[in-house]
């Protein structure tokens, strides 16, 4: 989530223009900041802002219809690019359990280039316009990516082998190595904190992802520290600017010795789309010195747009620039009408808290919806962690920037700065972690992205055009539509009667029930954003307890993003869980006590009982592990379902994980499952998960299948769908229903699917 929060220096900057000569960003003319400084004074919108948004929504919608309607001749490519390649690496590269990948340009002989996704081997490390030589082998883009990568003007990708990074020359491979070396003197020192220090600075945030705390800078909302943006460029740039002044340098000459420095920045950060458009803004805004003209910030901003959409008319899809960009303009327009209200009320105190918390306001009018419908989740507890973070944000950047430099001439002394630099990251890190698990922190959020398009277009365009001054009136106003927006982010949830909803989670499990305002989730899936989704469209802020059914990670892969909404409460997993020695179940466990904390992760063993509202579930299995943790040993539960709170179950669901038709079979052996009235199908529909038998003892009207469209497994299998049709069982499938509910009532059940 984008959102600014930077020092004092950087508000400073933000504020009042560059030190020399540098563009105003709140857009006043001279007469208007002689006026009343206790008057906000609504900036105006120049032409070119206006020139430069139409452009960019013509490009956007035909990057769509490319999208959809262009290919790219692999045969062609192959005949053209044969042999050895030659390539400029558009991003830093990427890695996953399967490798790594990276949006590349090949390099033709006419100087054109072709965007392509190169598939290569994890262990090369790729930076941003690093070149690259390797043997490709081509094959147009999965049909259920061709959307994603398609509007960024990518619609080919290559398995690459043989591949060599070229050695890095002249001034743009001396910065590029200069990064590089900066990376792994960073990585010598380990940590948490090393791994901030490395996303503050140079715009990576490799380590960060894997150590999980970028899942809690989300959570809280600063999300915007851990990616290069405006926010950096105008802390190092105000300090440049001192020190520039301080060695004398005229004002004539501060433009190029800043243009020249943001260049460099920008190499050594790896060209991140929020530095770039800083960047070219802050050029564009300085050069008004030469040409004697006042510099706009809104002028700026636009003639950076025009450029960066020039240079890749693909770019007006990008999401990062639609961030900066947002982000930016609403601290230009709104800044002082924030600033107007946040002095009124603090009475003019407490400035450098104030700024931040207006800065806040101002980035995310425009940018907090669209995050919402994009990332599925708001955070509640942002302006006050961007509090907390301005000036540790400007410490540790500079910081980090002084330390490298010192560890360059000094080794000795640069390495007991770094450590020391990082340790105070770390607890940085460790208060943010706190923050994150707090209730209700963050919360999930499903809105459509036209709703979230029009209301924070909406909203600018209502507190630009009416420019509601601080008055108790208009506080009043304010403070109850904000008030709705919270209500309608976390009622809903309370209200939402009890059920068993199979949540859309791709080719993975994640089985979420509902009553009287308690939830239970069981397992989580493997991607992040679509359990975001599924528990906002659930309305689901708060979660009573998680059970994970075992360690693989299509069932416990999502476990480290639940931090927020886990806050106070338990992480069940089977109880020979604590007793095995390897690495899946080790990671399990670490992993949930990560979430909640060792006294929060518990073990279940048959017998053991869970109460949901008017839901008792029951744990059937495993009796004990045969499978070290694997399938076989997922944890079963029995749910019965109580309408009347008498005692007396009047419907029952099965819930299996990946177990399979032996195991299932051994409950209904030992008397522990019956006759049902949902089942939630084993091993997502595989062969071995469900037959004809199992049906026939079972009984169950409804089976709930999660399961990925498309998946490489062909599940549900056609044995499996077959024996629950020869019962005339109703059958619900997540990749043809999306999230599907049974809904328990005094009168029964009814299913139904989001689709």
């Amino acid at each position: 989530m984008r959102v600014a929060g930077v020092s004092a220096d950087a508000i400073d900057w933000l504020r009042d223009g560059w030190t020399a000569g540098g563009s105003r960003i709140d857009g006043r003319t001279d007469e208007e900041s002689a006026a009343d400084s206790t008057t906000a004074v609504r900036p105006s919108i120049p032409p070119a802002l206006w020139v430069a948004l139409c452009a960019w929504v013509v490009l956007a919608a035909w990057a769509w219809w490319t999208a959809d309607h262009a290919s790219a001749d692999v045969d062609a490519l192959a005949e053209a690019y044969g042999g050895t390649c030659r390539l400029v690496a558009l991003q830093d590269g990427a890695s996953n359990d399967f490798g790594a990948h990276c949006i590349m340009r090949l390099e033709g002989e006419d100087g054109r280039g072709v965007k392509v996704r190169v598939l290569y081997d994890g262990d090369i490390r790729v930076l941003a316009h690093d070149r690259i030589e390797a043997h490709l082998s081509f094959s147009e883009i999965p049909d259920h990516q061709r959307s994603r990568f398609g509007i960024e003007g990518v619609f080919v990708q290559a398995k690459a082998s043989d591949v060599s990074v070229l050695e890095r020359t002249g001034v743009p491979g001396i910065l590029l190595s200069l990064r590089a070396w900066a990376q792994k003197e960073l990585e010598c020192v380990g940590g948490e904190g090393s791994a901030l220090l490395s996303a503050v600075v140079l715009g990576d945030r490799t380590r960060l992802d894997a150590c999980g705390a970028y899942e809690d800078m989300k959570a809280v909302g600063l999300a915007h520290l851990v990616a290069v943006s405006g926010a950096h460029l105008a802390v190092v740039s105000a300090l440049v600017s001192r020190i520039a002044l301080r060695c004398g340098v005229s004002r004539r000459g501060m433009p190029i010795l800043i243009a020249l420095f943001i260049v460099a920045y920008a190499l050594c950060t790896g060209m991140q789309p929020s530095v770039v458009r800083a960047g070219l803004m802050a050029i564009v805004g300085c050069s008004s010195v030469w040409v004697r003209r006042r510099p706009s910030s809104l002028s700026s901003l636009a003639a950076a747009i025009c450029i960066m959409l020039a240079a890749d008319a693909y770019g007006a899809t990008s999401l990062s620039l639609y961030l900066s960009a947002a982000s930016t303009l609403g601290i230009i327009v709104l800044m002082p009408l924030a600033s107007s209200w946040i002095d009124t009320v603090f009475q003019g105190r407490f400035k450098g808290a104030s700024d931040a918390i207006a800065l806040t306001a101002c980035a995310n009018v425009l940018v907090m919806p669209a995050n919402a419908s994009l990332f599925h989740r708001a955070p509640l507890i942002s302006p006050l962690s961007n509090v907390v973070a301005a000036p540790v944000f400007a410490f540790l950047v500079v910081g980090g920037m002084a330390s490298l430099a010192v560890d360059a001439v000094f080794p000795r002394l640069g390495h007991m700065m770094l450590h020391a630099l990082s340790y105070a990251a770390e607890l940085f890190v460790s208060g943010m972690r706190v923050l994150s698990h707090l209730p209700y922190a963050s919360v999930f959020c499903s809105v459509p992205l036209g709703v979230s398009a029009a209301a924070s277009i909406g909203a600018f365009c209502a507190l630009w055009t009416l420019w509601p001054l601080p008055t108790r009136r208009n506080a009043c106003i304010c403070g109850g539509i904000a008030l709705a927006c919270c209500l309608l982010v976390l009622v809903p949830g309370r209200f939402a009667g009890d059920r068993i909803v199979a949540l859309d989670v791709g080719q993975g499990d994640a089985i979420l029930v509902q009553s009287e305002g308690s939830a239970l989730l069981v397992d989580t899936g493997n991607q992040d954003s679509l359990l975001a989704a599924s528990l906002g469209r659930a309305g689901v802020s708060h979660l009573d307890a998680l059970v994970i059914t075992h360690h693989d990670d299509d069932h416990c892969g999502s476990l480290p993003m639940l931090s927020s909404v886990l806050a106070r409460g338990e992480v069940y997993l089977a109880e020979d869980t604590f007793t095995q020695r390897d690495d899946k179940n080790k990671a399990l466990i670490e992993s949930a006590r990560g979430i909640v904390g060792s006294r929060g992760v518990k073990g279940v063993e048959p017998g053991d009982v869970l109460r949901v509202g008017r839901f008792r579930c029951t744990v059937v299995g495993p009796q004990e592990f045969t499978d070290g943790g694997g399938n076989a040993d997922s944890v079963c539960m029995l749910v019965e379902y109580d309408a009347e709170g008498d005692g007396t179950c009047e419907a029952s669901a099965l819930l299996t994980g990946d177990a399979e038709a032996p195991q299932i079979e051994g409950l209904i052996d030992r008397g522990l499952v019956g006759d049902i009235d949902v089942l939630k199908v084993g091993h997502h529909g595989s062969r071995a998960g469900t037959t004809e038998e199992l049906c026939r003892e079972l009984k169950p009207e409804y089976a709930l299948i999660s399961v990925g469209a498309r998946n490489r497994y062909g599940h549900p299998t056609r044995e499996a769908l077959e024996a629950l049709a020869s019962i005339g069982c109703e059958v619900w499938r997540t990749d043809e229903d999306g999230d599907v509910s049974c809904r328990f009532t005094r009168d029964g059940i009814e299913a139904s699917g989001m689709r």
